[in-house]
């Protein structure tokens, strides 16, 4: 399985920088506003910048960042709320 930033949902900007890597994204299905902390950020934006990443790749992402809390259940939030997209 492999995973993409939905484009439709989140735009990365330079400003986010200033605002200590808060942004929000958006849930087109559920036309939710979906606020995304520092650590969100940081995950969206690595896949982002490799336009797709495996489950190896998240997982190497993983043991690199270990301050984020309960990863599994993180990109489940991802891809349950439309931000992040898994792909067979």
């Amino acid at each position: 399985m492999t995973y993409s930033v939905n484009k439709d949902a989140i735009i990365f900007l330079d400003i986010d920088k200033e605002n200590n890597y808060h942004t929000i994204a958006y849930d087109y299905k559920s036309e939710d506003v979906v606020a995304i902390r520092p650590l969100e950020y940081r995950l969206l934006k690595y896949v982002f910048e490799n336009k797709f990443v495996d489950e190896n790749q998240l997982q190497e992402f993983s043991v690199n960042n270990p301050d984020i809390d309960e990863f599994g259940e993180l990109i489940s939030k991802l891809v349950g709320k439309n931000i992040l997209l898994a792909n067979e």
